[in-house]
């Protein structure tokens, strides 16, 4: 199951629906059955959609995707992906 919602959100992703992507992100860990959901999403794809979640300025939808399933997802990859958000977020040098 979590190669289904792998593929989906590859091709979300291409397609550029971040948004359906962060979504389908949330429902991999909420939804999916706990032995699925241990297994979990990998962290590179993980950090594509968060890093397209920034950059086409879902930073807010991303964190709320975050919040849900940092329990899910461990320390390492919560922190690398918060990380993500708030590093894209500073504004760069003048």
């Amino acid at each position: 199951r979590i190669s289904m919602y792998a593929a989906v959100i590859e091709s979300c992703i291409t397609s550029g629906e971040v948004t359906t992507a962060l979504q389908m992100v949330d429902w991999a860990y909420t939804r999916a059955p706990p032995e699925d959901a241990r297994t979990g999403l990998s962290m590179d794809l993980l950090k594509r959609v968060f890093d397209s979640a920034v950059y086409r300025g879902a930073e807010a939808e991303a964190q709320n995707v975050l919040d849900a399933i940092g329990l899910r997802v461990g320390d390492h990859v919560r922190n690398a992906l918060q990380d993500t958000l708030t590093t894209r977020r500073s504004p760069g040098p003048p």
